[in-house]
Order: structure tokens, then sequence, then C-alpha cells
């Protein structure tokens, strides 16, 4: 079951990473992430700086990779403050919620 202890963090994406703050800490380790897009959505977590990076042939790259119409829960780790997205294709929202899952 998951718990959602903070605001949710909505992110309009394109191909090009975008990021967010988001209240990650002991109380909300981890992050509900839907993708409400018709692509394919790379997802990291990391500082102000973090940027997300959608894998090409014979590349890849450190970000969760999310289905379109899909939610998932991730642990993105205590460091983290903010959240990236970018989409293999076309425009569309992210949305994340800090929580706990239990």
């Amino acid at each position: 079951m998951f718990h959602a202890n903070a605001n949710t963090v909505k992110i309009a994406v394109s191909t090009g990473s975008t990021n967010k703050a988001m209240a990650l800490d002991g109380a909300s380790p981890h992050a509900m992430v839907s993708n409400f897009s018709s692509g394919w959505a790379a997802v990291a977590f990391g500082s102000s700086t973090i940027t997300a990076t959608v894998p090409t042939t014979g590349a890849s790259a450190a970000s969760y990779m999310v289905p379109p119409g899909v939610s998932v829960f991730l642990r993105p780790g205590k460091a983290s403050t903010y959240i990236a997205a970018a989409l293999s294709s076309g425009t569309g929202v992210v949305f994340a919620t800090p929580g706990v899952l239990e």
C-alpha cells in the first residue's frame, strides 16, 4: 500500500529534460511516478542539476524508463531533492507523488 506524504509534482514534458523540486526525505523515501503521455518517459532523481535521458540505440542512460499510461513506485535515494523527466517522443505530463510504500 502507498501512503502519500507530500504534494504531487506535475511536470510538463517533451523530448528535452525538465526538472522540478520534490519533497523526498526520511518520511517520504518513495515516489509514485505516473506517465500520462503517449511516449516512454525517462525519469531521474538527484539535485537541482539532474537531467533525464532517453536511451538510444547503442547507448545507455542512467534514467528509469516508465511506459506510457503506467504508474510505478521508485525509491530515489536520500540525497534526491529533484525529479527530472523527458519523453521518447511527443509531449505529455508526468506526475510524481512522494510517500511511503508499505
